[in-house]
């Protein structure tokens, strides 16, 4: 029969994956087959079509199959030659037209195995121009590999790098349309043929039905027979085919045990593990050139070493399995891997040094071993909760940005975490041991460390801290000097350092000592002695108690310490004159105290009015005279100062206090709860209010009871409303256990007085704490009282708040008013304890009413006064209510507040983009330096600490009392606002000491501020997605990533362009002013601009 051909096909497959291969021997023989041909093309293409004839096909097959060179071809429809033939076009399948579609396929299969790198197809018959092949290598019935071609082209060659494989299908679909004959195989080329090997080349055990050791050629593929002499082979030997270099093995069905290092040092590069197959013991497969394996059902245990060192990029681990050897899959290129959950402990090294991204643990776990998972790319790891032991140097260099650990985990061994990429560490109060650089090699900004956890140094002590929060673990690598390194304790971080420590001089207000950096074991300088008006220098002292002199000489530091400088008051005499000039009293005092005044002095016809001069503070020898007004006299004495004739005015009445009923209000239901007195004292008036700790207690859980019943979600608040009008200064006294069950039911506590509000959570008083400082049990609150004061300024104060403020053009617009929030017990002893509470973790109201006839345009904003005469900006808002205008003072602390109206124009910016706000932030005393503010110039860290600090209501004088960086001490002009921002934790410094402070600030920088004062401000963070709003994201460095995040999500922070962010160019002064004014305004501390009347 002769066929008219239409075309060849090219099929270039490069192979999408490799299957496991199933190299059975013995079901791929072919009976008959007398010899394997040669490596190289294989032609069927120059025969004569007779098939039943005897010629150029040789059949001396007993089933009547072709036997051509070496294979034999049978096909899927009939197994007869009348169905399989060959002509001058190569191998294919004559059969008639089928009644119905089916899948055809025809295959050359030969003795032992071979490796095809090609083959060539022709088309023919009355098929479509476009015809889909499917080609097939086999090992056995087991399909290892597959492509996928269209026919549309003529004779081409096709290239192929299959693995191991001993036979080839050629697929394709016949419908009732067309024949069979559409596809022949012309030519193939193969490389690496094998037959099978005689048993010689084995050294067979038939007793244990062992192979010990195989004598054949290197560098071949080896079938390894079912039986030897008659005998399954079920066990492979200890080395039996170590270092022969063979590329391919067949494992027969019969094998049970894979010994040690059987085949350890070959070039295996595909293979399949029968199911038969229970342990594979010692490195049996290290240092081969594997990509894939399946461990089958049944096996339990993988020996040490047992894949180390091969190519694997995808390895399938039996459930069975209870243990993985140590060092297993070291050395592959695993990207991840599904430990069977019958897994408890990942042995050293197990899968170290791969590619493994993702990894889960099972629940299971119990430990994990040294370097279990080293030099990977795990992003994130769960350590799951019955996990004890996280071995020395486990995830050591891996791209961990998360870590979990688990709650029963107790040591974290050398290095477990190290050169990683995280920024933030939870370790829980279960860790009791963590080892040498276990975070080292991190950008850390922070961890948290459970209590009583023993952190291993080296060249120093157990080192044990409760719940401390640390910047850095932090490793030098550079140059170092001679003595003992451990880790040190620096600017809340730990260090692996050269250990060094501070010696620290507290001179009680006297002149500056700085402090000395000395080295474990040597000596401090004694410097030189300290000066302090009013005193004279006693020398260096180990306590303040000034009991033992500290001995420079002698001493060898061992630790950071602080040396006492001890003084000597001067004495002064302070003489009390009356008005003739006697003697009424004389005191000696030391230098800086006061004098206590003698009784009253009286003269006939005068009423004394004070001392003619102040005796506090005392810095000299002082004479101190009393000070009459005439009362009456007679007028025809002449006398205007003596006693005869004149009258002594009567002794002034105390005004009696009155009482009135207390009105509280809980979440708006009234109720008579306590008193409220005036009291008249020195011609002040004075208003204390007491509430009925039952009657407020029961208002208190009805109002809890009616919210459960109702299921309101409301805000909860206690208002004490004050009566009385007129008033130089409110007094609010609440018990201790009273203002407890408040802070647990999440009430605020609001004082109404006529034009002052203040309104405070009771959280905030923060009752528990003071108790601790008044050595009050818990138990016993309603011992301690909690007085609450508003106090209207005096004269004296107003008037000099006044001058401050007209000399720096600043007009006092309301009275300024006091705060304070005093906690006060008695003793079982009597004695009376009192303790402040002035500072607050969340911002407190004060709500001002402004004056009538005040313009509220021209409210600039609330003010606290410092001591030093100069004013800090407190966050402002300004609303209108009921008619009336309020200004809302935020503020962390109690002290004295007013409220200004300050226009500043700052002429570097008439004509900058940023006018209106920076005009708007001078004003508001944010920006302390406006006189010579630049806009674009690019703001230092120091500068814009300050600006922050100020901008949050922070800036107190005075407060510098410890240098914190090396380079900010008490003569820094900024080191008030550094040392502040320090405590709120909003600066950190550098590893080294440092701060930088005129270092320029990068916008990455200021963004991580930023976020942290979101934190204190309440501003709450919203979702964004920066990668698509931005081109330049991957200039972030990642410790700053979420910081970037977070304040650009909230409008704190605005791109460089709209889309672009430059994390690490310079940040201007006038965009430092305007993101400070939009976070104020985001958290609702400051107005919009223009004031807008509350809704």
């Amino acid at each position: 029969m002769k066929r008219k051909g239409f075309g060849g096909f090219l099929l270039l497959v490069m192979f999408l994956s490799i299957l496991q291969i199933s190299l059975t021997v013995g079901s791929v023989l072919a009976e008959g087959i007398t010899n394997v041909p040669n490596p190289g093309i294989q032609n069927f293409n120059s025969y004569t079509e007779k098939p039943l004839e005897p010629g150029t096909w040789v059949s001396t097959d007993p089933a009547g199959y072709y036997i051509v060179e070496g294979f034999k071809v049978v096909s899927s429809h009939a197994v007869k030659v009348t169905n399989v033939k060959a002509d001058q076009d190569g191998v294919f399948i004559d059969e008639p037209a089928p009644s119905s579609e089916e899948n055809v396929f025809f295959e050359i299969k030969t003795t032992g195995s071979f490796r095809l790198s090609s083959l060539i197809l022709d088309s023919f018959g009355d098929h479509p121009p476009s015809y889909t092949v499917r080609v097939e290598g086999l090992v056995g019935n087991l399909v290892v590999h597959t492509q996928h071609v269209t026919v549309n082209s003529n004779n081409q060659n096709i290239v192929i790098n299959s693995p191991v494989i001993t036979a080839i299908r050629v697929h394709y679909i016949a419908d009732s349309t067309r024949t069979h004959q559409l596809f022949s195989l012309v030519s193939f080329t193969i490389t690496e043929p094998s037959a099978n090997l005689p048993e010689s080349v084995f050294e067979f055990n038939s007793s244990t039905k062992t192979i010990t050791a195989y004598k054949g050629n290197f560098n071949v593929p080896v079938t390894i027979p079912v039986q030897i002499n008659g005998v399954d082979v079920e066990v492979i030997g200890e080395e039996a085919f170590r270092n022969k270099l063979l590329t391919g093995v067949t494992i027969p069905s019969t094998v049970k045990t894979i010994g040690n290092n059987a085949f350890n040092g070959n070039r295996i590069d595909s293979m399949n593990i029968p199911s038969s197959v229970e342990t594979i013991a010692e490195g049996a497969f290290a240092n081969n050139s594997l990509s894939t394996v399946i461990i089958p059902e049944g096996v339990t245990s993988l020996g040490e070493l047992a894949f180390y060192h091969n190519e694997l990029v995808s390895v399938q681990l039996a459930s069975t399995l209870t243990s993985i050897g140590a060092h297993a899959f070291e050395h592959n290129q695993l990207t991840n891997v599904d430990i069977p959950s019958g897994v408890t402990v990942i042995e050293n090294n197990s899968f170290a040094s791969n590619k493994i991204t993702t990894i889960t643990l099972p629940s299971g776990i119990t430990s994990i071993g040294n370097y279990a998972f080293a030099n990977n790319l795990i992003e994130n790891i769960v350590i799951p909760n019955n996990v004890t032991t996280i071995g020395a140097y486990s995830f050591f260099t891996n791209k961990l940005t998360t870590v979990g650990i688990g709650t029963s985990v107790t040591t974290i061994g050398e290095g477990a975490f190290r050169t990683n990429e995280l920024t933030e560490v939870v370790i829980p109060n279960n860790v009791r041991t963590i080892g040498d650089l276990a975070l080292g090699g991190n950008p850390l900004t922070r961890i948290t460390i459970g209590q009583n956890v023993d952190i291993t140094t080296t060249g120093s002590t157990t080192l044990t801290y409760p719940h401390w929060w640390f910047e850095s673990f932090y490793y030098h690598h550079f140059n170092r000097e001679s003595g003992t390194y451990g880790y040190q304790f620096v600017n809340d971080s730990w260090y692996w350092l050269l250990l060094r420590y501070n010696v620290s001089f507290n001179v009680d207000s006297g002149s500056d000592i700085n402090p000395q950096i000395v080295k474990l074991g040597e000596k401090a300088s004694q410097p030189g002695s300290p000066t302090k008006s009013g005193y004279t220098f006693g020398g260096w002292y180990t306590d303040n108690t000034f009991t033992q002199a500290f001995d420079f000489e002698n001493t060898e530091i061992t630790g950071s310490i602080m040396i006492y400088a001890k003084w000597v008051a001067i004495a002064h005499t302070v003489t009390f004159l009356d008005w003739n000039g006697t003697v009424l009293k004389s005191e000696t005092v030391n230098h800086g105290t006061s004098a206590t005044a003698p009784e009253n002095p009286t003269r006939a016809g005068y009423t004394f009015t004070g001392w003619n001069i102040a005796f506090s503070n005392i810095t000299n020898d002082l004479t101190v005279s009393a000070q009459y007004i005439i009362t009456s006299y007679d007028s025809d004495s002449g006398d205007t100062g003596g006693s005869g004739g004149g009258t002594t005015a009567p002794a002034p009445t105390p005004v009696p206090a009155t009482d009135t009923q207390v009105i509280v209000i809980v979440n708006g239901e009234q109720q008579n709860a306590g008193k409220e007195t005036v009291i008249e004292q020195d011609g002040a008036k004075i208003v204390e209010l007491r509430a009925d700790n039952n009657v407020l207690s029961q208002k208190i859980d009805e109002a809890i009871t009616r919210n459960l019943a109702e299921g309101r979600q409301t805000q909860n608040v206690v208002e004490i409303p004050v009566a009385t009008q007129g008033a130089n200064q409110i007094r609010s006294v609440l018990t201790g256990d009273i203002v407890k069950k408040m802070e647990d039911n999440q009430f605020t506590l609001a004082i109404n007085t006529e034009k002052v509000d203040y309104i405070i959570p009771a959280k905030e008083i923060a009752i528990e704490k003071v108790a601790a400082i008044l050595n009050v049990e818990p138990t016993s609150l309603q011992q301690i009282e909690i007085e609450v004061r508003i106090t209207n300024s005096n004269a004296t104060i107003v008037n000099e708040i006044n001058e401050r403020g007209r000399a720096q053009g600043i007009e006092i617009i309301v009275q300024p008013v006091e705060f304070q929030l005093v906690a006060r017990t008695t003793s079982i002893t009597g004695e009376v304890l009192e303790t402040a509470v002035s500072h607050f973790t969340s911002y407190v109201s004060r709500v001002i009413e402004v004056p009538p006839g005040v313009d509220p345009n021209k409210i600039t904003t609330g003010i606290l006064y410092n001591p030093d005469g100069t004013f800090v900006h407190i966050p402002t808002n300004v609303f209108r209510q009921d008619g009336k205008w309020y200004a809302n003072l935020n503020s962390l602390t109690n002290s004295t507040y007013t409220v200004i109206w300050n226009p500043i124009t700052v002429t570097s910016v008439e004509n900058h983009w940023s006018r209106d706000i920076v005009n708007e932030m001078a004003s508001r005393v944010i920006i302390a330096d406006h006189e010579s503010f630049t806009p674009d110039t690019a703001i230092t860290r120091g500068e814009f600490a300050d600006y922050i600090v100020r901008a949050l209501g922070l800036y107190r004088v005075g407060v510098f009392k410890e240098q914190q960086f090396k380079d900010v001490s008490s003569t820094h002009k900024l080191a008030d606002s550094i040392t502040l921002a320090s405590r709120y934790g909003i600066i950190l410094g550098y590893p080294d000491g440092t701060f930088m402070s005129e270092a320029t600030i990068s916008r990455q920088e200021a963004m991580t501020m930023y976020a942290r004062v979101m934190d204190i401000v309440e501003l709450l963070e919203q979702e964004i997605n920066l990668e698509s709003k931005y081109t330049d994201v991957a200039d972030i460095r990642a410790w700053a990533y979420e910081y970037v995040k977070k304040t650009i999500s909230v409008g704190v922070f605005k791109g460089r362009t709209e889309t672009t962010i430059n994390p690490l160019g310079t940040f201007t002064k006038a965009e430092a002013a305007t993101a400070i004014r939009n976070m104020l305004i985001g958290a609702e501390l400051i107005n919009d601009r223009n004031v807008t009347a509350k809704p």
